[in-house]
């Protein structure tokens, strides 16, 4: 269920001594909850650059990608970008591990295995990884650990030069695990679908500047943040009516928790209102 957000501020119109009309524009900053929900279809996470590197999956090389959660989120599949090499028994095992100081944690919180024929052989394939129930993961940084157990080998494909994220997000082991090690020089192809955890959030907006002549011009600011005061991620649109006057967009691209448009003061005299709606976006 999504809740919408409606904030409105006044627009008063008045006269000064020198009888040019002015719009004196009030923002009351009004704080609502609201609830931003995502399609279950949707990609909540993913890099899929075109591959160049392959990492080699075989029971002597396990492989790890680093993904972070802003907020709580309700996973039920993994797709990595892999393809087979040689063999033809066991299985590709995805096993997802919490972060402990920087590498994989030893212990898992779930594992899924796809069968190794169900790979096609030379072709890279978005190969999907389904959890039998869909598990909330905590906001934080998760791994991805890659391993096979049996005499097959299959490649994890990515992309040179470290270019989905910063940092140590892609790891080796040569011990089963026990140890890890940084791969610098690839980032591999994943994507992850779910469902983010409804939170409150808080919208603001603002106008400037403070007042404005009849027929003038504003600058209408929208803001929306999480409960950290961290703006909200992706792209959706804003709503935003005037009860008279004229907007430069009435629904303006929200990007990084930010829109905007300009709102054109009427010709008459008055007290104007303009209402800003958030539903919520993936």
């Amino acid at each position: 269920m999504t809740k919408k957000s409606v904030f409105k501020f006044s627009f008063i119109c008045t006269s000064q001594k020198t009888h040019k009309k002015l719009f004196f524009i009030t923002a009351f900053v009004v704080l609502f909850q609201l609830f931003s929900g995502l399609v279950s279809a949707d990609a909540i996470l993913e890099y899929t650059g075109t591959s160049s590197n392959g990492l080699v999956i075989n029971s002597n090389f396990f492989h790890a990608m680093a993904f972070d959660l802003t907020s709580n989120t309700i996973i039920s599949e993994f797709q990595l970008n892999l393809s087979r090499w040689s063999g033809d028994s066991g299985s590709i095992d995805l096993q997802l591990r919490r972060d402990s100081n920087g590498a994989p944690a030893s212990g898992m919180v779930a594992q899924i295995p796809v069968q190794v024929t169900d790979i096609p052989k030379f072709e890279q394939t978005w190969i999907p990884f389904q959890l039998i129930t869909p598990m909330e993961f905590t906001a934080g940084r998760w791994w991805m650990v890659c391993r096979h157990g049996s005499t097959s080998e299959v490649d994890w494909w990515g992309v040179a030069n470290n270019p989905y994220n910063t940092g140590d997000d892609t790891k080796t082991s040569l011990d089963g695990g026990s140890t890890w090690s940084v791969l610098q020089g690839i980032d591999v192809g994943f994507k992850i679908f779910g469902q983010i955890v409804p939170e409150n959030s808080t919208t603001t907006i603002t106008v400037d500047p403070a007042s404005v002549a009849v027929n003038g011009k504003c600058l209408v600011e929208v803001t929306v943040s999480d409960p950290c005061s961290v703006p909200v991620g992706g792209i959706t649109t804003i709503n935003l009516s005037a009860s008279d006057g004229t907007l430069g967009n009435t629904d303006p691209e929200l990007k990084d928790g930010t829109a905007s448009t300009t709102w054109t003061a009427p010709a008459d005299t008055g007290s104007e209102t303009i209402t800003a709606t958030y539903s919520g976006h993936t």
